[in-house]
């Protein structure tokens, strides 16, 4: 089977993530926490976005493993999901607070490319019509954060 390499572009937003986890409060929790499971920091060939992942998936799996912490009952879930959430990161001792975090809203192009020579171009279209409107209007009490055109490439 060789591998995969993946390129998407999309649509979306870039915000710096000590900016994101300040803003996180009872009211957009939920959204809070699928932003920072879709988000991806924003580099070339770096290991923070690695490292953020890992984070996240230690935190979103702790979740689920110690005895109610993030109860969907519990109106002070956030403050818990943040402080945690802040404390693996300084356990990992990385910058990431100070990177900017991507968030995909639309996807418009994908292209994958498969096999044990992935040399040579692959090359998709779309029409200039991208209608993000509807999407980024979830994300309007969110502060501080700009719209911009992504290119995430990934393989395995």
């Amino acid at each position: 089977m060789g591998k995969c390499v993946t390129s998407d572009v999309s649509i979306g937003i870039k915000i710096k993530l000590s900016k994101l986890l300040s803003q996180i409060n009872e009211t957009n929790f939920n959204l809070m926490k699928q932003i920072l499971t879709d988000g991806s920091i924003e580099g070339e060939d770096n290991d923070l976005d690695n490292q953020y992942e890992h984070v996240i998936d230690l935190v979103n799996s702790e979740s689920i493993n110690l005895p109610n912490p993030f109860d969907s009952n519990d109106s002070k879930n956030y403050l818990k999901y943040k402080k945690y959430l802040k404390k693996e990161i300084k356990k990992k001792n990385i910058q990431l607070l100070d990177e900017y975090l991507l968030i995909p809203i639309k996807k418009l192009l994908s292209t994958d490319k498969w096999g044990y020579n992935t040399l040579g171009d692959n090359v998709v279209s779309t029409k200039l019509d991208f209608g993000v409107e509807t999407e980024i209007e979830k994300y309007s009490n969110i502060k501080g954060y700009e719209i911009v055109l992504m290119l995430n490439q990934s393989s395995w």
